[in-house]
Protein backbone atom coordinates (compact mmCIF):
# COMPACT_ATOMS: atom_id res chain seq x y z
CA UNK A 1 0.00 0.00 0.00
CA UNK A 2 1.09 3.42 -0.51
CA UNK A 3 1.26 6.15 2.18
CA UNK A 4 3.00 9.28 2.77
CA UNK A 5 6.74 8.68 3.75
CA UNK A 6 8.55 10.72 6.65
CA UNK A 7 7.37 13.38 8.02
CA UNK A 8 5.19 14.12 5.27
CA UNK A 9 3.60 11.47 6.43
CA UNK A 10 4.14 11.82 10.51
CA UNK A 11 3.82 15.52 11.73
CA UNK A 12 2.49 16.70 14.43
CA UNK A 13 2.24 21.25 15.32
CA UNK A 14 0.05 23.07 16.83
CA UNK A 15 -0.25 25.75 14.38
CA UNK A 16 -1.77 23.16 12.02
CA UNK A 17 -4.77 21.64 14.45
CA UNK A 18 -7.73 22.93 13.54
CA UNK A 19 -10.98 23.35 16.46
CA UNK A 20 -13.06 22.55 13.95
CA UNK A 21 -15.74 19.07 15.22
CA UNK A 22 -14.64 16.26 12.85
CA UNK A 23 -10.84 16.83 12.53
CA UNK A 24 -9.83 14.87 15.06
CA UNK A 25 -7.92 12.48 12.34
CA UNK A 26 -6.47 15.58 10.42
CA UNK A 27 -5.10 16.75 14.22
CA UNK A 28 -3.64 13.42 15.01
CA UNK A 29 -0.77 13.66 12.54
CA UNK A 30 -0.52 10.32 11.71
CA UNK A 31 -1.55 10.93 7.97
CA UNK A 32 0.89 7.79 7.01
CA UNK A 33 -1.36 5.75 9.54
CA UNK A 34 -4.48 7.04 7.64
CA UNK A 35 -3.27 6.06 4.48
CA UNK A 36 -2.92 2.75 5.37
CA UNK A 37 -6.65 2.46 7.07
CA UNK A 38 -7.65 4.66 3.76
CA UNK A 39 -6.38 2.09 1.22
CA UNK A 40 -7.60 -1.06 3.84
CA UNK A 41 -11.05 0.51 3.10
CA UNK A 42 -10.91 0.42 -0.15
CA UNK A 43 -9.95 -3.22 -0.71
CA UNK A 44 -12.65 -3.90 1.93
CA UNK A 45 -15.13 -2.34 -0.33
CA UNK A 46 -13.94 -2.87 -3.71
CA UNK A 47 -12.09 -6.60 -3.78
CA UNK A 48 -14.71 -8.25 -4.17
CA UNK A 49 -15.20 -7.33 -7.24
CA UNK A 50 -11.63 -8.59 -8.29
CA UNK A 51 -12.25 -11.85 -7.18
CA UNK A 52 -10.85 -11.53 -3.43
CA UNK A 53 -12.60 -11.93 -0.02
CA UNK A 54 -13.12 -8.37 2.34
CA UNK A 55 -13.55 -10.81 5.14
CA UNK A 56 -9.83 -12.51 4.64
CA UNK A 57 -7.81 -9.70 4.30
CA UNK A 58 -4.27 -10.13 5.67
CA UNK A 59 -1.42 -7.01 6.02
CA UNK A 60 2.30 -7.85 5.92
CA UNK A 61 5.40 -5.53 6.72
CA UNK A 62 8.94 -5.35 6.71
CA UNK A 63 11.22 -3.06 8.50
CA UNK A 64 9.09 0.59 8.41
CA UNK A 65 6.19 -2.22 6.63
CA UNK A 66 6.27 -4.02 10.18
CA UNK A 67 6.21 -0.69 12.61
CA UNK A 68 3.15 -0.27 10.84
CA UNK A 69 1.53 -3.45 11.12
CA UNK A 70 2.14 -2.99 15.47
CA UNK A 71 0.35 0.42 14.31
CA UNK A 72 -2.47 -0.93 12.86
CA UNK A 73 -3.54 -3.68 15.59
CA UNK A 74 -3.75 -0.75 17.94
CA UNK A 75 -5.67 1.95 15.88
CA UNK A 76 -9.36 1.94 16.30
CA UNK A 77 -9.68 3.28 13.06
CA UNK A 78 -8.65 0.23 11.33
CA UNK A 79 -11.16 -2.20 13.03
CA UNK A 80 -13.02 -4.98 10.98
CA UNK A 81 -10.25 -3.84 8.10
CA UNK A 82 -7.73 -6.89 7.89
CA UNK A 83 -7.59 -10.43 9.55
CA UNK A 84 -4.53 -11.62 9.55
CA UNK A 85 -1.21 -9.52 9.92
CA UNK A 86 2.36 -10.33 9.50
CA UNK A 87 5.25 -8.28 10.58
CA UNK A 88 9.06 -9.11 9.59
CA UNK A 89 12.05 -7.24 11.02
CA UNK A 90 10.57 -4.46 12.71
CA UNK A 91 9.11 -3.33 16.87
CA UNK A 92 6.37 -2.13 18.06
CA UNK A 93 7.33 2.29 18.48
CA UNK A 94 5.10 4.87 19.05
CA UNK A 95 6.09 8.47 20.79
CA UNK A 96 4.16 10.95 22.19
CA UNK A 97 2.90 13.46 20.45
CA UNK A 98 5.41 16.27 22.56
CA UNK A 99 7.90 14.62 20.89
CA UNK A 100 6.46 15.03 17.49
CA UNK A 101 5.64 18.41 19.05
CA UNK A 102 9.43 19.43 19.94
CA UNK A 103 10.67 18.08 16.34
CA UNK A 104 8.49 20.55 14.70
CA UNK A 105 9.65 23.48 16.53
CA UNK A 106 13.09 22.23 15.71
CA UNK A 107 12.05 21.90 11.93
CA UNK A 108 10.66 25.56 11.78
CA UNK A 109 13.73 27.46 13.35
CA UNK A 110 15.96 25.55 10.91
CA UNK A 111 13.65 26.42 7.68
CA UNK A 112 13.30 30.18 9.24
CA UNK A 113 17.53 30.13 8.99
CA UNK A 114 17.46 28.11 5.83
CA UNK A 115 15.27 31.06 4.12
CA UNK A 116 16.99 33.93 5.26
CA UNK A 117 14.08 34.89 7.78
CA UNK A 118 16.70 34.06 10.96
CA UNK A 119 20.70 34.52 10.58
CA UNK A 120 21.12 32.17 13.72
CA UNK A 121 19.19 29.84 15.51
CA UNK A 122 18.56 32.16 18.65
CA UNK A 123 17.38 34.85 16.26
CA UNK A 124 14.78 31.72 14.66
CA UNK A 125 13.66 31.28 18.02
CA UNK A 126 13.30 35.11 18.85
CA UNK A 127 11.09 35.50 15.68
CA UNK A 128 9.20 31.83 16.14
CA UNK A 129 8.10 33.43 19.56
CA UNK A 130 6.75 36.17 17.66
CA UNK A 131 4.52 34.18 15.85
CA UNK A 132 0.99 33.52 15.63
CA UNK A 133 -0.29 29.47 15.15
CA UNK A 134 -2.16 31.21 11.99
CA UNK A 135 0.94 32.99 10.48
CA UNK A 136 3.20 29.33 11.91
CA UNK A 137 0.34 27.45 9.45
CA UNK A 138 0.95 29.59 6.45
CA UNK A 139 4.75 29.74 6.51
CA UNK A 140 5.04 25.70 6.58
CA UNK A 141 2.34 25.30 4.39
CA UNK A 142 4.56 27.82 2.04
CA UNK A 143 7.54 25.25 1.86
CA UNK A 144 8.14 22.62 -0.08
CA UNK A 145 8.72 19.19 0.04
CA UNK A 146 12.16 19.18 -0.74
CA UNK A 147 12.65 22.20 1.76
CA UNK A 148 10.78 20.41 4.88
CA UNK A 149 12.69 17.15 4.27
CA UNK A 150 15.77 19.40 4.41
CA UNK A 151 15.41 20.63 7.82
CA UNK A 152 16.18 16.98 9.39
CA UNK A 153 18.88 15.08 10.47
CA UNK A 154 20.50 12.94 7.24
CA UNK A 155 21.49 9.78 9.34
CA UNK A 156 23.03 8.20 5.73
CA UNK A 157 21.60 5.96 2.78
CA UNK A 158 18.94 8.55 1.82
CA UNK A 159 17.61 8.25 5.15
CA UNK A 160 16.20 10.70 7.79
CA UNK A 161 15.92 11.03 11.54
CA UNK A 162 11.83 12.00 12.46
CA UNK A 163 9.63 11.06 15.05
CA UNK A 164 6.41 8.99 14.03
CA UNK A 165 3.28 7.38 14.87
CA UNK A 166 1.91 9.88 18.00
CA UNK A 167 0.15 8.81 20.77
CA UNK A 168 -2.55 11.33 19.98
CA UNK A 169 -5.77 9.27 21.16
CA UNK A 170 -8.04 9.26 18.03
CA UNK A 171 -5.37 7.02 15.70
CA UNK A 172 -3.39 5.84 18.59
CA UNK A 173 -4.24 5.16 21.59
CA UNK A 174 -2.93 7.53 24.43
CA UNK A 175 -1.22 4.52 26.20
CA UNK A 176 0.45 3.35 22.69
CA UNK A 177 1.81 0.09 22.44
CA UNK A 178 1.14 -0.48 26.17
CA UNK A 179 -1.99 -1.79 24.76
CA UNK A 180 -0.27 -4.54 23.33
CA UNK A 181 1.21 -6.02 27.28
CA UNK A 182 -2.66 -5.26 28.55
CA UNK A 183 -4.14 -7.17 25.89
CA UNK A 184 -6.11 -4.42 25.57
CA UNK A 185 -6.30 -3.49 22.14
CA UNK A 186 -8.98 -3.57 19.34
CA UNK A 187 -7.35 -5.75 16.44
CA UNK A 188 -6.42 -9.37 17.76
CA UNK A 189 -6.02 -11.12 14.62
CA UNK A 190 -3.68 -14.29 13.39
CA UNK A 191 0.15 -13.59 13.70
CA UNK A 192 3.10 -14.44 12.18
CA UNK A 193 6.29 -11.91 14.04
CA UNK A 194 9.68 -13.13 12.50
CA UNK A 195 13.08 -11.37 11.68
CA UNK A 196 14.99 -11.81 8.08
CA UNK A 197 18.00 -13.39 8.69
CA UNK A 198 20.63 -10.97 6.51
CA UNK A 199 18.32 -8.01 7.36
CA UNK A 200 21.59 -6.57 9.22
CA UNK A 201 24.35 -6.77 6.58
CA UNK A 202 23.27 -3.96 4.69
CA UNK A 203 23.23 -1.72 7.95
CA UNK A 204 26.81 -2.61 8.86
CA UNK A 205 28.20 -2.44 5.18
CA UNK A 206 26.43 1.37 5.65
CA UNK A 207 28.19 1.99 9.00
CA UNK A 208 31.91 0.61 7.85
CA UNK A 209 31.82 2.27 4.56
CA UNK A 210 30.44 5.37 6.46
CA UNK A 211 31.20 6.21 9.89
CA UNK A 212 31.82 9.53 10.13
CA UNK A 213 28.46 10.37 8.01
CA UNK A 214 25.96 8.26 9.62
CA UNK A 215 24.31 7.86 12.73
CA UNK A 216 22.20 5.17 14.53
CA UNK A 217 19.53 7.26 16.02
CA UNK A 218 18.28 5.83 19.81
CA UNK A 219 14.56 6.19 20.03
CA UNK A 220 12.49 6.58 23.34
CA UNK A 221 10.60 2.91 22.61
CA UNK A 222 9.71 -0.30 24.20
CA UNK A 223 9.39 -3.71 22.32
CA UNK A 224 6.37 -5.42 23.07
CA UNK A 225 3.95 -8.66 21.29
CA UNK A 226 0.87 -8.84 21.00
CA UNK A 227 -1.58 -11.30 23.68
Amino acid sequence: MNYRLGPLGWFTCEALRSDESGSELDNSGNYGTLDLIRALTWVKENIAAFGGDPGRVTVAGESAGAINIFSLLISPQATGLFHGAIAQSGMPIALPVEAGEESAREVILKLLVADGTAATKGAAQSRLGQMSNDEINVYLRSKTASQLLGAYENTGLGMISFPFIFEDGTVIPEVGFDALETGEYPNKVPMIIGSNKKRPRYFFIWLVSSPKTCSMTTMPCTRRWPR
